[in-house]
């Protein structure tokens, strides 16, 4: 029976919410020696069915340094990738009209940009995928005998994949949306409030600006600028949070030579007006380690920040009346050393398709990658687990750059308006009532009419995810349900029986 309920309960989300599947993530390609002929240093992916990691080996050379974007379509399979030189498709070959993105000679085994390339899907109705990229330039850094990069032209590419048999072509290159002096690695992705279309947030190069883009059916177009609080001149990371509501960048100071300090930056995030608010941060001590490079990246519920950096990884609980001050350090490198005898310190962290958030290492040839296991969960039970994931190949110190698609649009909110069905929207009408709403301890759930079998209520997070599940005897008019484990927010509650949904109505936890 239990099956059945995991069955029903999937198709209930696929009919309820008519969305496509939203799995654009769903393939990961690692790697990183495009010549050797060492199947040590081939390539490997890493999909992600039914929330279990499947690793395989592919046999073949993947010139990836630290740029790897990519993107399946939404079942699934992967439609194409990069590594900022080239654009290649399935078949990993470079793709019809995909030859030379970058526009000098070097990195011929791929650009050395963490966040300076995206593929994004154009819109669910149309086959196009847009491939965003820059044209580079090196700049004098203002620290002794330094120099730092900057993109002075943000472009984009239009895909077609419905061409060649599904291996796609790309119909239009080199279109430029912005001529700004702006940071290569740092461009941020979100969808915005109305569900369609994306948010690319990028960093001024040098100063306390930040530029907006939209991406809709149309293409790309600036928004607008910000002057707002942050932190300048750093090779790092950025993300956005699964809901949408936090922007987090992590900032490595000083690119050439080291000037060992790094800073994150912790902003609200405006997703119908695409503006940041309320910047915290902190900057890490100036000494050992400390100033090296890492990352950011969310917990699937949107409630902790966790920050990798060569040594450590802390967790921050955006909840908090001080979320600095609520730093926990979640774990401490253990001195591990892999085949080649390098350390597996922590580098870039991402939020998988199955709710768990992989780091991998700062070296290059390496087989690890760390796992934190239970994101969701406060100090030291996330569970992180170093070098717990063993991978075929030597893997190039990246994963690959992608948003978070399993995003909907901001319900009820100004700019939710082309009436697309989000996920977590209920249908117009439920066959029960619920109250108190907000409620705090308890729930309660008054039926229209007794039911006749046995039923199902499920509690699932905007997100879809469920994360609470509870039997409904039958011929019972009325249901408590306890609510005061869920933490405070928006959920949706649902109720089936094995041959109907009865509905779906939004509810909010005060607790």
């Amino acid at each position: 029976m239990k099956a059945s309920y995991s069955v029903l309960s999937f198709l209930l989300i696929f009919l309820t919410y008519q969305l496509k599947s939203q799995k654009e993530d769903n393939v990961w390609l690692l790697g990183g020696n495009y010549s050797s002929l060492d199947s040590a240093y081939k390539a490997c992916s890493i999909i992600f069915s039914n929330n279990n990691p499947v690793i395989s080996f592919i046999d073949k050379g993947l010139p990836y340094r630290f740029t790897n974007a990519s993107i399946s379509d939404s079942s699934g399979l992967l439609l194409c990738y990069s590594n900022g030189k080239h654009l290649f498709n399935r078949n990993y070959e470079i793709m019809d009209g995909g030859f030379n993105f970058y526009p000098t000679a070097e990195f011929p085994g791929g650009v050395n940009y963490i966040q300076g390339y995206y593929l994004l899907p154009l819109s669910s109705k149309d086959p196009k995928t847009v491939f965003i990229y820059g044209t580079p330039k090196v700049h004098t850094a203002p620290v002794p005998g330094g120099n730092t990069l900057s993109y002075i032209e943000l472009k984009y590419a239009f895909i077609d994949m419905s061409l060649n048999a599904g291996l796609g072509k790309v119909t239009q290159r080199d279109i430029v949306f912005s001529m700004d002096t702006l940071m290569p690695t740092q461009i941020g992705v979100t969808r915005h409030g109305n569900g369609r279309d994306w948010w690319l947030m990028a960093p001024y190069h040098l100063g306390n600006r930040f530029l907006r883009f939209i991406l809709d059916p149309d293409g790309l177009r600036q928004i607008g600028k910000q002057d707002i609080s942050s932190t300048d001149l750093g090779l790092g990371h950025t993300c956005f949070s699964p809901d949408g509501n936090w922007y987090a960048r992590f900032n490595w100071h000083g690119v050439i030579p080291d000037s060992s300090f790094a800073t994150i930056e912790l902003y609200a995030f405006d997703r119908c007006s695409g503006k940041l608010s309320n910047r915290v941060g902190k900057t890490y001590d100036l000494s050992g380690l400390a100033g090296k490079p890492g990352g950011v990246a969310f917990s699937p519920n949107s409630r902790y920040l966790y920050v990798t950096r060569w040594d450590s990884i802390f967790q921050y609980d955006l909840q908090a009346p001080d979320i600095i001050a609520s730093e926990v350090t979640v774990a401490v490198y253990d001195l591990f050393a892999d085949t080649l005898g390098l350390p597996t310190r922590f580098f870039y962290p991402l939020l998988a398709p199955d709710n768990k958030i992989y780091v991998c290492v700062s070296n290059y040839n390496s087989q690890y990658l760390h796992v934190i296991e239970q994101p969701d969960s406060a100090g030291l039970a996330c569970q992180v687990r170093q070098h717990a994931l063993r991978l075929p190949v030597y893997n190039n110190f990246l994963l690959p750059n992608m948003p978070y698609y399993r995003l909907g649009k901001w319900v009820g909110s100004p700019c939710d308006t082309l009436g697309i069905i989000a996920v977590g929207e209920a249908p117009k009408e439920a066959g029960f009532s619920v109250f108190p709403n907000p409620a705090s301890d308890q729930l309660q759930i008054q039926l229209n009419q007794p039911l006749q079998s046995e039923a199902i209520v499920e509690i699932a997070d905007l997100t879809g995810r469920v994360i609470m599940r509870q039997k409904m005897p039958e011929n019972s008019p009325m249901y408590l349900v306890q609510t005061g484990e869920l933490q405070t927010g928006t959920y949706y509650l649902r109720i089936f029986t094995d041959s109907q949904l009865l509905g779906i109505e939004k509810i909010i936890i005060a607790n």
